[in-house]
């Protein structure tokens, strides 16, 4: 694989020319004159533009829509809605109406089934239509990314783009043609671009499925069902009591007799267990560990120049879509409750890591660069990942190997690193292990390692 665009000296002036393979010589816009292309120029313009190609064609790949992506989308809210239906309508309404509910249900289960079988016939049928007939190819996007360089005439400022051979100075005018270090930074821009979209296409199926069940409505009405236990006793004892307190009417106070004031305690025995249980619910949420991850985490935003919390995967599948050029695990975006029941708690937190005094690679800013912490806790998962997002093709297993990388893994932390960056895990979600100060640590390592 090329990765530097070949330059041809002109004869007449001496400025270098970018190398058109389908031609025989290549034009100079300063003097006009034409230089002949040596074959050996010419292979070598052929195998950069391949290697664009190539790129563009991992690109056009990782966008090819994946067949069934939608289902959990499309049918997980319908579904929780007949079933919350079906509950509230088993709890309030009377004899008369509930002779018609059984029905009502089942049909609403028949008619979303004819539809998701509908839906995967069609999907089936268009596979098949494609399979036959394949679609146009994918226009793909031109690359986006700009490296600053100098003009070789007067040294003013000057911007090039991967899909522009050269530039014009604004100041002086004349054509400029990026130097190798320039097409190595460029290059590394198209690399950098075509990874990621890989990533996503191949993230876009597991994102489909994992928020139709993390973020949708199902997940919000199973979350609030499972309390529906704790409220079961103390609504019966508040049911009984309203009506054996208000049999005949409004009761008095002073005169009350023994079905009233039997109604009368058996309300105030509800109301008391009603608020036991809240206050309970307050005292858990405020000590629990889940809550106590997210102060650390916004200890954490707060120590990197802000942030915010947030919970869920939605927000991982955006960092990694936008920043991380790799894949990652997949045990990090699970969404499968335990034997229990209970379902997984994330919370996580988008940080710029500061430079850490590395040497930058090709086509990497001085800037920080974008980190990320996520945090999962449940009975049956707990873990904690750090992300530290820098694109190079590198070779991992040289990284591995670097003093940083044997770090971070005699720490207690598992390292992955990749063409996106690095990647460290801890399988455990207790707060101390990773306060403001450990990631800080962590991502002075992870710079270390991504540029080993």
């Amino acid at each position: 694989m090329t990765l530097e665009a070949p330059l041809l000296p002109c004869r007449g002036c001496g400025s270098p020319l970018a190398v058109d393979p389908s031609a025989a010589g290549a034009a100079c816009g300063a003097c006009r004159a034409v230089t002949p292309v040596p074959d050996e120029l010419r292979r070598r313009a052929v195998d950069y533009a391949r290697t664009l190609a190539r790129e563009r064609g991992r690109i056009a790949g990782a966008r090819r829509p994946v067949e069934f992506e939608k289902v959990g989308l499309f049918f997980g809210p319908p579904m929780a809605v007949l079933i919350g239906g079906h509950i509230v309508a088993g709890m309030f309404l009377d004899a008369d109406a509930m002779q018609y509910e059984p029905g009502v249900f089942a049909g609403g289960l028949v008619l979303l089934g004819v539809v998701f079988f509908a839906y995967i016939g069609f999907t089936v049928v268009r596979s098949m239509k494609e399979i036959a007939a394949p679609p146009k190819p994918v226009v793909v996007e031109a690359f986006v990314g700009a490296v600053g360089s100098r003009c070789s005439s007067c040294g003013g400022a000057v911007q090039f783009t991967v899909e522009q051979p050269n530039a014009r100075c604004p100041f002086c005018g004349a054509t400029v043609y990026p130097t190798a270090s320039d097409q190595t930074a460029l290059l590394a821009i198209a690399a950098e671009r075509s990874d990621l979209e890989v990533a996503r296409g191949n993230r876009s199926h597991a994102r489909s499925m994992a928020l139709s069940f993390d973020d949708g409505a199902l997940a919000a009405a199973t979350g609030w069902l499972r309390y529906l236990g704790f409220l079961l006793m103390p609504g019966i004892l508040l049911l009984i009591g309203c009506s054996l307190l208000f049999q005949k009417g409004m009761p008095d106070p002073e005169a009350l007799d023994g079905i009233e004031t039997a109604g009368a305690f058996l309300c105030g025995a509800g109301l008391l267990l009603v608020a036991l249980f809240v206050g309970v619910l307050l005292l858990v949420r405020a000590l629990s560990r889940p809550r106590v991850i997210r102060r650390t985490l916004g200890e954490l935003a707060r120590a990197h120049g802000g942030g915010t919390v947030a919970g869920g995967l939605r927000p991982v599948f955006d960092w990694l879509d936008a920043h991380y050029a790799a894949d990652v695990s997949g045990d990090l975006l699970t969404v499968g409750a335990s034997d229990g029941g209970a379902r997984i708690v994330r919370a996580s937190v988008a940080f710029s890591a500061p430079p850490f005094g590395a040497p930058p690679g090709p086509g990497v800013p001085p800037a920080g660069r974008p980190a990320f912490a996520v945090v999962a806790h449940a009975p049956h998962v707990k873990r904690v990942d750090v992300f530290y997002a820098l694109h190079r093709r590198r070779r991992p297993e040289l990284a591995f190997a670097s003093p940083a990388a044997h770090e971070v893994r005699s720490a207690g932390w598992s390292l992955v690193v990749t063409n996106g960056g690095v990647h460290m895990t801890r399988m455990d979600s207790d707060p101390r292990g990773f306060p403001p100060p450990t990631v800080q640590w962590l991502l002075e390592r992870a710079a270390a390692v991504a540029n080993a």
